[in-house]
């Protein structure tokens, strides 16, 4: 899927530097890559929940690759929120030599971007490049790191360790005064408490020297991985309470404000309308860029600059709706929640739990994120439901679940009709129709075909279902309209195939596909061991694949079709024949009563997805007609 919006949150791993060295094989080898010899930090914490961390770390590479990997790290920081400084950095071989690096060369560079996300920012980081590092050395580094608080007079902090690394020693101190009052999450890391005349120093130790195999997950490290989380918000009441206030202000009804919400509103006293058009507005006339400078990190901008500009993030999108609504009298309020895959909610209530918002209109029972800038009024990107979220809603505020999507409104179907020419040539139109979130991402993938060109992704999407052809594509533009339905058609023209003539079995062409097939995406990942939870949802697909065959050709046998049924889906595949024109069927309805699908749920799924993928490789061979 393509990358969501959101916004940043102080680092919360000390593990993070280290993630890239997980590693999956058949068997555990002797000795890890890399080991994390040492990991120290010490934290103290002001009363205004401004803090100071030293964190040392001693990380030995076991093989050549692995030195190579750890020879350089990166310090990343906010230039107007944090402060960083090396306070030493070297190598030390393998036969206790020390070589030191030179820190005049350590100083405050833009960390690399990325042309997919369009982002400004103030994060700067501090690169140390270690001498000679070579298998059997270990590369030593200590950094302080100053933060100012975001909220006022809140700290919240954490680390997640992932169980494929090994980590020897870690060792983590956080400092508070007596007067602040902490809510503490550790599982799988140990905890101790250690009380002073004006401070309480909470301790965290973990050990995993021998790592097992690193499996694959679909889920946040924080949903599985040993972590802890230390927060001084009482709960997430607390939490939305924090933003609410932060962004209240915000949003307020300047003249211009008024005035663009009644000329969006010319015409209609219908409420809801009111706030459909004034959504569709929003998402259309605000171009989505990540903006953190200063505490733009969770902090919005305010709406007349965000006018100005033309572009803000999730925060000004938040906001900005909320301002043109409270214009027609109509309340909205901002909804915390994660746009990954994290699904649950740690016990210690944390603003870093989250990294996006989006809005919910009480007064129609109806959450929107117009971020997404594709979605229909009321209808999310398909990955938001289900989730926790830290719901901003005066007086109160309060942790709740999105809803789940629903089977009937999430709905996906594709039409493939080709022909296959006496030489081997197939041509075709295809048409894919979806409704709901699955209308969301297909209006997204538009967007990216605009972007790029219609004839060049044409080609590309052929390229990657395994066909070399051309093609173009046809939709109405996907920012415009934002109906509930949404349909993107094209025509195809494949290589010649002479083979196909020749007797060599084969599938019907897909065409231009743009959405997955039955089954996918809905049951979870197809990849992960059976008894991995994933992420999982309710919907609809079909597919029907029609190839016409060329004169004077047969099949040898029309493949069966297959049937598929348990308490939470039916599939059916169904393969007919009417004249020269061969059609398969493919159709799943799925409905699932949570957001994760764990043990007896994701037992069922992985048994289906097994069969279905068998259905897939159905085949169909000519040959010649008999009369």
């Amino acid at each position: 899927m393509p990358h969501k919006p959101l916004f940043l949150a102080p680092s919360l791993a000390f593990a993070a530097a280290v993630s890239a060295h997980i590693f999956v094989a058949d068997a555990a080898p002797p000795e890890p890559p890399v080991i994390i010899k040492a990991l120290t930090g010490d934290t103290i914490v002001q009363p205004d929940g401004s803090y100071t961390t030293i964190t040392h770390t001693e990380m030995l590479a076991t093989n050549e690759s692995a030195a190579h990997s750890i020879a350089q790290h990166r310090v990343e920081y906010s230039e107007s929120m944090e402060t960083a400084d090396v306070l030493e950095a070297f190598t030390r071989k393998a036969d206790g030599k020390i070589l030191e690096v030179d820190r005049t060369q350590i100083f405050p560079q833009a960390p690399p971007g990325s042309s997919q996300l369009p982002m400004f920012n103030d994060r700067k980081q501090k690169v140390i490049v270690f001498p000679d590092v070579s298998a059997a050395d270990t590369v030593v580094y200590t950094i302080k790191q100053t933060h100012k608080a975001p909220f006022a007079e809140q700290f919240f902090f954490g680390g997640v360790f992932f169980r494929g690394v090994a980590f020897e020693d870690v060792r983590v101190n956080i400092t508070l005064p007596k007067a602040m009052t902490p809510h503490v999450e550790a599982q799988r890391v140990e905890h101790q408490v250690e009380e002073a005349e004006e401070s309480v120093t909470h301790k965290f130790l973990y050990r995993n020297p021998r790592p097992p195999v690193a499996e694959p997950a679909a889920l946040s490290p924080w949903d599985t991985e040993p972590h802890y989380i230390i927060s001084t918000f009482p709960d997430y009441a607390a939490v939305a309470a924090a933003y609410r206030q932060m962004a209240a202000g915000k949003a307020a009804v300047t003249p211009r404000i008024q005035a663009l919400a009644d000329e969006i509103t010319t015409g209609t006293s219908d409420r809801r309308d009111q706030a459909h058009r004034i959504y569709d507005w929003v998402s259309k006339h605000v171009r989505y860029v990540a903006v953190v400078l200063g505490n733009g990190g969770y902090e919005p901008h305010e709406v007349v600059k965000i006018l100005e500009n033309g572009y803000g993030d999730c925060k000004d999108h938040v906001v900005l709706l909320e301002a043109l609504l409270k214009a027609k009298g109509i309340v909205s309020v901002p909804v915390l929640i994660d746009s990954g895959n994290r699904y649950r909610a740690p016990e210690a209530a944390t603003p870093a739990a989250f990294n996006h918002v989006l809005s919910y209109l009480p007064e129609f029972e109806l959450y929107a994120d117009s971020t997404a800038g594709v979605a229909p009024f009321g209808t999310l990107p398909v990955t938001e439901y289900g989730k926790p979220v830290a719901l901003a809603v005066e007086p109160g505020a309060s942790l709740t679940s999105l809803p789940l999507v629903l089977t009937e409104e999430n709905d996906e179907k594709l039409q493939t009709t080709a022909q296959l020419m006496a030489d081997g040539t197939v041509t075709g139109q295809s048409s894919t129709t979806a409704s709901g979130p699955f209308g969301v991402r297909l209006r997204q993938l538009a967007t990216d075909i605009e972007s790029k060109g219609r004839e060049q992704m044409a080609a590309t999407q052929l390229r990657s279902l395994g066909w070399s052809g051309k093609g173009s594509f046809e939709f109405e533009p996907p920012r415009d309209g934002l109906a509930r339905t949404y349909t993107v058609s094209g025509s195809f023209e494949l290589e010649t195939r002479p083979e196909f003539m020749e007797g060599k079995a084969f599938a019907p062409p897909q065409g231009l596909r743009m959405l997955v097939r039955p089954g996918e995406f809905l049951l979870g990942s197809w990849t992960l061991a059976k008894a991995e939870p994933t992420p999982c949802f309710s919907g609809h697909q079909t597919e029907e694949l029609s190839l016409t065959l060329p004169p004077g050709r047969d099949i040898e046998l029309l493949p069966k079709g297959k049937a598929v049924e348990n308490p939470y889906l039916r599939y059916q595949s169904e393969w007919k024949r009417d004249g020269q024109v061969v059609t398969v069927r493919r159709e799943i309805m799925v409905k699932l009563p949570v957001a994760v699908c764990r043990e007896e749920i994701r037992a069922q799924l992985a048994a289906v997805i097994a069969e279905i993928r068998g259905d897939y490789r159905a085949e169909i061979a000519l040959k010649p007609l008999v009369h």
